[in-house]
């Protein structure tokens, strides 16, 4: 992996974009809204928390002290490569150097429907997957083509009181409720070419309208 030196000095030494490089969630942040990503990025505007983005950072943190769930030994590692002249940046959940396996986590309440969150499909759609995967194989040359995705449910747990006829609400807060799912997805060298190009071509996007905005 990179050090944080190495990665401030892909920052200092890139103009092209706002923050001096890309990252998985800036990318995907361009192609959904590009207003949403100048606000973000250009006039930076603060990040819009959720309680669902907020209790998700909060059990990355309790992760590592769970027996159950299957992780690695370097948690949040940083990565920083740079893909044909566009800087990266990422955190990878659990990451084990002396392979590049490396296992992301993700939280969520069921749907309305009451199905899962996250489904195999939903899985081997999500691109986050192989820009890691690319990210390791280009900084350390290392690929391993499985790779996992566990899911960790999380439910409102909401207390009421009943005060005369009416029972209020005096207490609402996200938890896990205890239950996981393990997804594997095996990536190919192909999926990583296209996350270079998927790159690549967001990265040609935003640096022509960087320009122009500054």
């Amino acid at each position: 992996m990179q050090s944080n030196f190495d990665c401030m000095v892909m920052e200092t030494n890139s103009n092209k974009f706002p923050r001096g490089y890309l990252s998985y969630s800036s990318l995907l942040l361009w192609e959904k809204s590009p207003a949403q990503f100048r606000d973000r990025y250009y006039l930076n505007k603060p990040a819009v928390n959720t309680p669902y983005t907020l209790f998700g950072k909060e059990s990355h943190e309790l992760i590592s002290t769970m027996s159950h769930i299957p992780h690695y030994s370097v948690m949040e590692s940083e990565i920083c490569i740079t893909l044909q002249g566009v800087p990266l940046k990422g955190y990878i959940d659990s990451f084990d150097p002396p392979t590049g396996a490396f296992i992301e986590y993700k939280t969520g309440i069921n749907k309305s429907d009451g199905t899962d969150r996250w489904t195999q499909s939903t899985v081997n759609k999500w691109k986050q997957l192989p820009f890691y995967a690319m990210c390791i194989k280009e900084k350390m040359d290392m690929f391993v083509p499985k790779t996992t995705l566990v899911f960790l449910e999380s439910a409102w747990d909401v207390k009421k009181k009943k005060v005369g006829s009416c029972e209020l609400i005096f207490s609402k807060k996200l938890i896990l409720t205890g239950r996981h799912v393990i997804f594997e997805r095996t990536l190919t060298l192909e999926e990583l070419e296209e996350t270079k190009r998927w790159i690549l071509r967001l990265a040609i996007e935003i640096e022509e309208d960087y320009k122009k905005c500054r």
